[in-house]
């Protein structure tokens, strides 16, 4: 599936005008008509939600990638891609109420779906639990182990398979390598699941 795109009269706004994705995406699924949204939650620009098929009673679980479009003078403000779990999809961060909804409601349909729904348990074990990133103080560092399938470069060589000391920079989401030079790498390359916690 493609993108949906629509213009900003269409969407739902939040009390400051701005467009509500969490309200604009339950109202584009619902106009349809057949679907009734039973729970849904945003993480991040990611919409996760159990829905209801009124003509069968089946319920799925959905996973949307929105986009805004801040450039009011485009006809299309607002943007969308819609999936199920059975897909596999990239996003793997559906929160815990909306898994084990799905678990109850539409156990998983296939062995996408089942890893999909590991995959996402897995992420809310690691950001919860006491190593998370989210605890590591500025200054202290961890022991990444960097993927055997990385593609992640420094000065021309690979990062594949290696281990380095990074340390959390205070007020940036980045990590720093102090090596031959001091690298800075954002924390979006660099998974808690492949990391100790060390102390400063």
């Amino acid at each position: 599936m493609g993108w949906t795109w629509f213009g900003k009269e269409y969407c739902k706004l939040n009390k400051r005008g701005n467009i509500d994705r969490k309200a604009t995406m339950t109202h584009e699924l619902e106009s349809y008509g057949d679907v009734q949204v039973v729970r849904a939650q945003m993480v991040s620009s990611t919409y996760y939600a159990v829905i209801k098929r009124k003509r069968d009673g089946e319920h799925m679980l959905i996973v949307c990638l929105t986009q805004v479009d801040n450039n009011w003078r485009s006809p299309e403000n607002f943007g969308y891609k819609d999936m199920d779990d059975s897909m596999g999809p990239y996003e793997r961060d559906c929160p815990k109420a909306i898994l084990d909804l799905a678990d109850e409601l539409c156990p998983p349909t296939n062995e996408w779906a089942r890893k999909w729904r590991e995959d996402c348990r897995e992420n809310l074990r690691v950001k919860n639990s006491p190593t998370a990133f989210k605890n590591v103080r500025p200054g202290e560092s961890v022991l990444w182990h960097v993927p055997e399938e990385s593609r992640l470069m420094m000065g021309g060589e690979s990062l594949a398979g290696k281990t380095m000391r990074l340390t959390k920079v205070k007020g940036r989401r980045s990590w720093i390598h102090k090596g031959l030079w001091s690298t800075r790498i954002p924390t979006k390359y660099v998974s808690p699941k492949d990391c100790e916690i060390l102390e400063a």
